[in-house]
């Protein structure tokens, strides 16, 4: 992988991205003031460490849960968490299932779903996933960035 402004090539973490995008042009990025701390949940580790990395790469500050029954605890030891990107269907519990058994001091952490799911909801904030925001798998830097600032706003 190149870094921006050093090589020809661009990062992707998805598919077809906006033109600039696809010209090679950065994405909008966090400044190191403004970045996020951010808890990510997700238990395939290449898919996890994608995640970290683009999240570092725009700015923020993620920090690596792999399995959704850790979240809590994670949580309860990183009280700068500003945001939960987590993915929708893991093996020992559902993103959603796990947002829903958060303890109550934690509901004003916006949440993030990222799913590779196809469904009607998979696109927006619908009410398969709680009304959270949701992000469809394979995604672009700018379009992770998008979604972050949508579900923080």
């Amino acid at each position: 992988a190149s870094t921006w402004g050093g090589g020809s090539g661009t990062r992707r973490v998805g598919p077809m991205g906006t033109r600039a995008e696809e010209a090679g042009a950065p994405p909008e990025r966090a400044s190191p003031g403004n970045g996020r701390t951010i808890l990510v949940v997700e238990d395939d580790p290449r898919v996890l460490a994608t995640t970290l990395g683009a999240l570092r790469e725009l700015g923020h500050r993620p920090i690596p849960c792999d399995d959704p029954r850790k979240a809590p605890a994670m949580l309860a030891e990183h009280a700068a968490v500003g945001l939960i990107i987590s993915d929708v269907l893991m093996p020992t519990q559902t993103g959603p299932e796990m947002i829903a058994a958060l303890d109550p001091r934690h509901a004003h952490i916006p949440v993030l779903f990222v799913t590779g799911y196809a469904g009607e909801d998979a696109g927006g904030a619908g009410d398969a996933f709680g009304g959270h925001h949701v992000l469809r798998k394979p995604y672009t830097l700018a379009r992770l960035e998008s979604a972050i600032a949508a579900a923080t706003i």
